[in-house]
């Protein structure tokens, strides 16, 4: 099922990028739509707007992604992971001017919010083992390589501060622990393929 999921929206996605690649007007682009090409190694969906202000060498950037799969807690017993995430960069490009295409060698900033949920079910109903958000703000450098008239390779990698914040119960050695608190420097590593218009 869930396999089918992702396999209709991979399609949707690539009649989109066809869709823009025939209907959009010649000239300079200025926006970008990318999917992530990590980000499905960890059961993830990962998707991005790139809006380039006009004249200037800035965009933002907006990154959406969905995740859901199983993960096992203890023998054949399972539980069931779901979240989102919420990114917003801010990008600067050098020397973009003489580009038609908006691509070239850039840095920024970026802000990131992720709510989590991981349930299990019993036959009482489902149990929330934890379920709380991290979030993230930090910098980022990369490159975004255009080829063709529309088609884009991104490469960003980085870093930010991370806090988690979690909380349910889970027992460990007959202990219930009510949150996970946790804080520190966490890597950014993004590829995506994408289409401007």
């Amino acid at each position: 099922m869930k396999k089918k999921l992702y396999i209709n929206i991979l399609l949707f996605s690539l009649f989109l990028f066809f869709s823009l690649h025939l209907t959009a007007q010649r000239g300079r682009h200025e926006n970008v739509i990318k999917l992530d090409l990590v980000e499905p190694f960890y059961s993830t969906l990962g998707a991005s707007f790139e809006k380039f202000i006009p004249d200037t060498d800035f965009s933002i950037q907006f990154n959406g992604s969905l995740t859901t799969r199983k993960i096992t807690v203890w023998e054949s017993l399972a539980a069931n992971v779901r979240g989102y995430g919420a990114e917003l960069q801010g990008r600067y490009y050098f020397s973009m001017k003489h580009h038609t295409l908006p691509s070239g060698v850039y840095n920024g900033i970026y802000a990131k919010y992720a709510p989590l949920k991981i349930t299990m079910h019993i036959p009482e109903g489902d149990v929330n083992i934890l379920d709380g958000n991290s979030k993230i703000i930090g910098f980022f450098a990369g490159y975004q390589h255009g080829f063709g008239n529309r088609f884009f390779v991104d490469a960003t990698f980085g870093g930010g501060y991370h806090i988690a914040d979690y909380r349910g119960k889970f027992s460990q050695k007959g202990r219930v622990i009510p949150s996970i608190i946790s804080s520190g420097i966490i890597p950014k590593f993004d590829v995506k393929m994408g289409v401007a218009f």
